[in-house]
């Protein structure tokens, strides 16, 4: 059973926990994450070992020793722990110093694949399609999502907006945004709303107004220790890569693509309604270029 940390306070007790059985080497690299862990948590075993002065095997073993499958679950774990603090530069920082041979970026390739695979554990929850019936049957959906969120809220209201009559995006988290719940009936709309690390503060003062004013709320987030989960009734875990200048979203994008597909399934001759009107529509209107007769005639032969 692999070791879960969330606060450095939870690093700490692992380490004064499995302190009794430290070698040296496992003590040189304990002191070298306790003093740099923004920094530890972008090396590479084999960094950390140059790092310490110990060998690439013993910073393998130190974490196995901690209850980790590996060095790259340690790694995640202590991202974990810094993500909430962790600034611009000292990402930056880590980004330089990672250019180096093989594959650019194959690193941050694979922890999307790892978080997409990390998703699967939502999708085979209830919680997904009682979500999906939640959204479908409300006469309103308010998408919301600020700051870095808010692209992740266009994205899933756009497409929600071809299965769903009513859906209301909402990406300013200012008194508009407040306003905008106060026209609407709480028994009659389902608020979701997207947010990730750092989490923003209008986020919580939004979420903490709806709740106030009696919506239900879902949060599609990274951790279900996530800071706004306490102001929510659902709760849908997308982790985000975390090993770049900036977070990258591909499994909160996925799960909105599968929360949109829900919607439409539960009820099904609505959406073939509306899907049906859009495709009349953008062929009235030539909306796509490779249905458009006039542009295909433009094509080389």
């Amino acid at each position: 059973m692999s070791a879960l940390l969330n606060s450095r306070e939870e690093l700490v007790a692992l380490l004064r926990e499995k302190s009794a059985g430290f070698s040296d080497a496992f003590r040189k690299i304990a002191a070298f994450i306790l003093s740099n862990y923004h920094q530890a948590c972008f090396m590479t075993a084999q960094e950390l070992a140059d790092a310490v002065g110990v060998s690439q095997p013993s910073v393998t073993r130190f974490t196995t020793y901690l209850g980790f499958s590996g060095f790259p679950e340690f790694q995640r774990s202590l991202q974990q722990v810094v993500r909430h603090e962790i600034t611009g530069p000292d990402r930056l920082r880590a980004v330089v110093r990672g250019n180096g041979e093989g594959v650019p970026y194959a690193g941050l390739i694979q922890e999307e694949m790892r978080n997409l695979e990390r998703l699967t554990e939502t999708l085979a929850s209830p919680v997904v399609s009682q979500v999906a019936q939640w959204m479908a049957q409300a006469r309103t959906v308010v998408v919301a999502g600020f700051r870095a969120s808010a692209a992740l809220a266009v994205y899933t209201a756009f497409f929600l907006a071809k299965v769903h009559p009513d859906v209301q995006v909402l990406t300013h988290g200012d008194s508009t945004a407040l306003e905008a719940l106060l026209r609407l009936d709480p028994a009659e709309t389902a608020v979701v709303v997207h947010a990730f690390p750092r989490y923003p503060r209008e986020t919580h003062v939004f979420l903490e107004f709806a709740r106030e004013q009696g919506f239900r709320a879902a949060l599609i987030t990274d951790s279900p220790l996530s800071p706004l989960a306490a102001a929510v009734h659902h709760v849908l875990i997308a982790p985000v890569a975390f090993g770049s200048l900036f977070d990258s979203y591909c499994a909160p994008i996925a799960l909105a693509n599968v929360l949109v597909q829900e919607v439409g399934k539960q009820q099904p001759e609505r959406t073939q309604r509306r899907l049906a009107r859009f495709e009349e529509l953008a062929a009235k209107h030539g909306v796509f270029l490779m249905n458009d007769p006039a542009w295909t005639r433009e094509l080389p032969r």
